[in-house]
């Protein structure tokens, strides 16, 4: 395995165990940055330098900080919603919508033709799988834009850009700050590429817009 396996495997384990472990078991230099970085304090007040918003309403400041740290390793392990150009999300939404109205006619002409019972009868409502096959495709498109990453050109490396923005949004909601480098790094891990700060900053700027 390479050293990028081990330490996505290394990832893997501490994001479900980072309170316990306080990160005393990492060894992937990579990810010994990442924790150190999130761990730093200010010399003066003592306070963490990007302190966790996630309050989970019980446990020191330490141990909240350890598990923002851990919901960010986490999402590091997760799939990231997949990066696709808006023409190709437009032109599936509309195929999406128009694969719903045709299933909706089609019944309609099947009913009045007495080809097919009723989706509803009296008090006996009938399940039709062709209506419901319908309501699906309608709920997909109209949740499309919740489940993608937009972006207006293909520049290469879809994934990585994904996850990037994935994770610069977790930051975000996690530490208030998108956190460039610690967002590349993670990248990096999983990818196996080396990513920059500065690219990460690019590709969120560019979802963002």
């Amino acid at each position: 395995m390479t050293e990028d396996g081990f330490a996505l495997m290394e990832l893997g384990h501490v994001a479900h165990r980072v309170a316990e472990t306080g990160g005393a078991g990492l060894r992937d230099a990579r990810l010994v940055r990442v924790w150190d970085q999130l761990m730093l304090r200010d010399r003066k007040t003592d306070r963490f330098l990007h302190p966790t918003l996630c309050d989970v309403g019980y446990g020191t400041a330490e141990q909240r900080q350890q598990f923002a740290i851990g919901k960010l390793l986490t999402a590091a392990c997760e799939c990231p919603p997949p990066a696709i150009q808006r023409r190709e999300r437009d032109a599936l939404r509309e195929d999406l919508r128009i694969l719903a109205a045709t299933l909706r006619t089609t019944v309609d002409r099947l009913q009045r033709l007495g080809l097919r019972p009723l989706h509803n009868v009296a008090d006996w409502p009938r399940v039709d799988p062709l209506i419901v096959a319908a309501d699906d495709a309608e709920a997909a498109a109209n949740d499309l834009e919740r489940k993608v990453l937009l972006i207006d050109r293909d520049r290469g490396m879809q994934f990585e850009r994904a996850l990037a923005v994935w994770l610069a949004r977790m930051s975000q909601r996690l530490f208030g700050k998108v956190l460039p480098g610690v967002v590349a790094t993670l990248v990096e891990v999983v990818s196996g590429h080396p990513i920059e700060a500065r690219r990460v900053r690019d590709w969120v700027k560019g979802a963002d817009e």
